[in-house]
């Protein structure tokens, strides 16, 4: 209407001009519905207060149809030309004042509500919230502002332009900012390769996600109309009951599900039925806050098939004998008073009882004291009234046993609705369950010891430290290492030193509390993590009674062995209140304890800290070095065995500290660096030089890859991106091939924020590597998640290729890599033998002592070249 003044005669323009206002006034009690509904706030108003909202609107209207009925809205109403620009002008009056101070009033509750539902919701719809709070919230000021004259943009009203823009806002904010938002979310929830239908639901009912299968399934049943919409994307939006409704058969199908409910569905194909049982679920993030909702479609048209074939059969029993003495699967059916009357031998062998036994008895026999009453309530309730009930049970053998079981339960009616049979239909779940619980076993305890590994024990410190937090108690770690024990490991074998490791683990077990818990982190070293209000004399106590326990020789292959036991104790907070902190200080007094001889504990303290006074002279030396250039950049080879022979596809470059002719390791300088904040200007320059080496390296004919290290501290702000975008534009023409190794513990605390930075990294079209995968923890979830494009497989798991677990386990993380479609390279590789284990079982690339140490650049290159030149058949032979 504002825009059709511009062009209308004067008289009209008037009308269009009062037209506008009658859409100033809907549009607030409007935009304050579409909030409660948007809010899930709007059913629960009263009838008559929701009539409420409209009243002052209603006479607004009413007032600038008639002018002065109830009240007058504006008066004076004309039309003039400024630079031949229609102006619009009016005195505004009570109807006016009225209208604007309920508008306003309507949008600032609008907005309250939308900033309410912002702080309420879960993380993954906030940002929806938030930018339609703002989006309202800024038109509505400048609207303001444009109304009390503090701001004038002659000619135009901004008010319905405004209010064009805050609608636009609210669509965009409700209807497509979620995709952006909750999609990518969703999609990593989703098992790709899950054998059932996965449907995955927002907390609208709308679908975010659906699995491969899911989409075949649409594809063979839905309608042609459906069918068009061939790609997850085109379905993403839409609500599962507009998708149900395409689906032939499936029509009367009641969702939404109670939460642990199941439904059943028939399809016809060609004549056929098909059966999909139903399970909904709800989704919740991190924060337990509802997120969104799964329906999994399992498919049951073969039981539902055996079951339909039994009901056909004759006579009382209904069943074949063939049909149920031959099946895997135990079989009982009782009659309508729930006595057994039919048993198959599966059954028989499954529950031990003979089949005299259970002839005639119920199967309430089989009863285990596993679930409540309530679970046996509801199941029969479901069987009473839809006839079919199907789930897991843990039911009791003849010998007391407690097993669980897969169970179908069917009722067998007459035409006339009465029940003549129940049949049952087991599947024995306990090689399952045995299974399930071994994958455990391995995931979060050590195979050795039997105690709880590295990776579960970060995850009860994690927990520990909460605690602490809230409740103000005080939590003790222990880092202990076996003295000696290299020296009998090596002496006297490994199989010697894993006896050792056991009985270790059994001693320090005996000698502490029962709450505590004892952890393996790997080789000789054992954590042990105490939460107590006083955690200081508990500790003491505890070290103790271990070190005496150590103090006993072991007898291991009737040979008395005597070690000790080194221990350093850590309390937090007082030593630090973060888990990489307390670890690394008890860490710290460990090795503390070893200079000091061994067979002792010793806190963290500041006496401890004194001993670092070398770091400090190194660190000033350390700040000359930058300095004065004494920073130089080694090269080690990293090699592809194609075509019968290794070839030199790329190189790491790994810094040393050349002072005065002797060159220091990193391992000396590179903690230090890392502690005090110097390790950004020597990555720095890591990264500057890599620029100038490889601009070297091709003026004589190599070019290749090369691989850089950098620390984590570079991850923590956006300096290393900018660095690399100025490297990068400064040698615009170089086309360097690079690639940036990261460790775990750069993306450990924030999965998120990292998959973003390395994504900007990647943009530049730099590599990501992952360095020593296997140390830390080793998650199959973020390595799907992070983009990257190289597995770096530790040393340490290289160097014990020679034992069975260690081998395996390197050969399963290569056929993982080559599943996520990423390369491999080991690295430490030392052996002609290791190097054909690992070349035959196709990794992609390796690197080691055993083609070459890390050497300057100049000697790089002439050993390039004289590689490069030979006929090599190697070296397998």
């Amino acid at each position: 209407m504002e825009l059709l003044s511009f062009v209308a005669p004067v008289e009209w323009a008037l009308v269009f001009q009062k037209l506008k206002y009658i859409g100033v006034a809907l549009v607030p009690p409007v935009l304050l519905v579409t909030v409660l509904l948007f809010s899930k706030r709007y059913q629960r108003i009263r009838p008559s207060h929701k009539i409420l909202i409209y009243i002052i609107p209603f006479l607004s209207l009413v007032s600038i149809v008639t002018g002065c009925i109830p009240y007058v809205f504006l008066t004076n109403p004309e039309i003039y030309f400024n630079n031949g620009v229609p102006v619009f002008t009016y005195t505004k009056d009570i109807g006016f004042l009225v209208n604007t101070f309920y508008s306003y009033t309507l949008i600032l509750i609008s907005c309250y509500l939308l900033l309410t539902r912002a702080l309420e919701s879960p993380r993954i719809y906030r940002k929806q919230s938030i930018f339609v709070f703002f989006g309202c919230l800024v038109s509505f000021i400048i609207n303001v502002l444009f109304v009390t004259q503090q701001v004038f943009i002659p000619p135009i009203d901004t008010t319905p332009v405004l209010i064009l823009i805050t609608l636009s806002v609210f669509y965009w904010g409700i209807y497509q900012l979620p995709k952006a938002v909750i999609v990518p979310y969703a999609r990593d929830m989703v098992i790709e390769n899950i054998r059932d239908m996965l449907f995955v639901l927002d907390n609208d009912e709308c679908i975010i996600d659906i699995n491969p299968r899911g989409m075949e399934f649409l594809w063979k049943n839905a309608d042609e109309k459906l069918k068009k919409q061939d790609h997850v994307s085109k379905l993403i939006g839409m609500s599962i009951y507009d998708v149900v409704k395409h689906i032939p058969g499936a029509e009367g199908l009641s969702l939404p599900l109670d939460t642990g409910e199941e439904g059943t569905i028939v399809l016809q194909e060609e004549g056929r039925s098909f059966y999909y049982n139903i399970n909904e679920e709800e989704i919740y993030d991190a924060d337990r806050c509802k997120i969104g909702k799964l329906y999994l479609l399992h498919d049951i048209t073969e039981i539902k098939e055996q079951l339909n074939s039994l009901m056909k059969l004759n006579g009382e029993l209904t069943v074949s004998d063939k049909i149920i003495n031959e099946a895997i699967e135990g079989i009982i059916i009782t009659d309508e008073d729930n006595k057994i009357i039919r048993v198959n031998e599966s059954m028989v062998k499954m529950s031990g009882y003979t089949r005299e036994e259970l002839i005639g008895n119920n199967p309430r026999l089989f009863k285990s004291d596993y679930h409540d009453e309530l679970f046996y309530r509801q199941m029969w309730e479901q069987i009473v009234t839809k006839g079919f009930w199907e789930g897991e049970i843990w039911d009791k053998r003849k010998t007391g046993e407690i097993y669980p079981k897969w169970m179908t339960i069917t009722v067998i009616k007459h035409p006339e609705g009465g029940v003549i049979n129940y049949i049952g239909i087991s599947s024995d779940m306990t090689k399952m369950k045995k299974a399930e619980q071994d994958i455990h076993l391995l995931a979060y305890y050590d195979s050795l010891s039997g105690l709880p590994n590295r990776t579960l024990f970060y995850d009860r410190l994690n927990m520990a430290l909460a605690r602490m937090k809230r409740s103000g108690s005080n939590v003790a770690v222990f880092y202990m290492d076996i003295d000696r024990f290299k020296l009998i490991n090596d002496s006297l074998g490994h199989d010697v030193g894993d006896m050792l490791l056991v009985e270790a683990a059994k001693r320090i077990q005996s000698a502490i509390r029962k709450e505590d818990m004892l952890s393996r982190m790997g080789g000789d070293e054992f954590a042990l993590l105490m939460e107590d209000d006083n955690c200081l004399e508990s500790a003491s106590s505890v070290a103790e009674n271990i070190l005496e326990q150590m103090k006993k020789p072991f007898i291991l292959k009737d040979k008395a062995v005597s070690v000790g036991i080194s221990i350093g104790i850590a309390v937090s907070p007082y030593d630090d209140g973060t888990l990489e902190g307390v670890l690394r200080k008890a860490d710290s007094a460990m090795y503390h304890s070893k200079e000091l001889g061994g067979g002792q504990y010793v806190f963290s303290s500041e006496e401890i800290e004194k001993r670092n006074q070398e770091q400090l002279e190194l660190l000033v030396r350390l700040k000359d070095a930058l300095q004065n250039e004494e920073f130089e950049l080694f090269l080690q080879p990293q090699m592809e065995f194609t075509e019968n022979r290794y070839n030199i596809v790329g190189a790491e470059a790994l810094i040393r500290w050349n002072k005065d002719g002797v060159i220091i390791p990193p391992s000396r300088f590179i903690p230090v660096s890392e502690e005090n904040g110097l390790i950004l200007p020597i990555s720095n320059w890591i990264i500057k030089d890599i620029f100038r080496i490889d601009r070297l390296l091709k003026e004589c004919g190599i070019n290749i890859k090369l691989a850089i290290n950098v620390s984590v501290k570079q991850f923590e702000g956006m300096e290393l991106v900018r660095l690399l975008q100025q490297m990068i534009s400064e040698h615009a023409g170089q086309d360097i091939r690079l690639i940036i190794e990261i460790t775990e513990s750069m993306f450990i605390d924030d999965l998120d924020r990292a998959i973003d930075y390395l994504r900007e990294i990647k943009a530049l079209g730099i590599s990501i590597a992952l360095d020593d995968f296997g140390t830390g923890y080793s998650s199959l979830s973020y390595l799907t998640k992070l983009p990257i494009d190289y597995l770096k497989i530790d040393q340490s798991f290289v160097s014990g290729l020679d034992d069975i677990q260690n081998k395996y386990l390197t050969y399963s993380i290569i056929s993982m890599a080559k599943i996520l479609n990423l390369k491999t390279l080991a690295e430490g590789v030392e052996t002609r033998d290791q190097a054909k284990m690992l070349a035959e079982k196709d990794c992609d690339e390796l690197q080691g002592y055993y083609f070459s140490k890390p050497v300057p650049v100049d000697e790089f290159i002439a050993f390039y070249h004289e590689w490069m030149q030979k006929d090599i058949l190697i070296l397998h032979k």
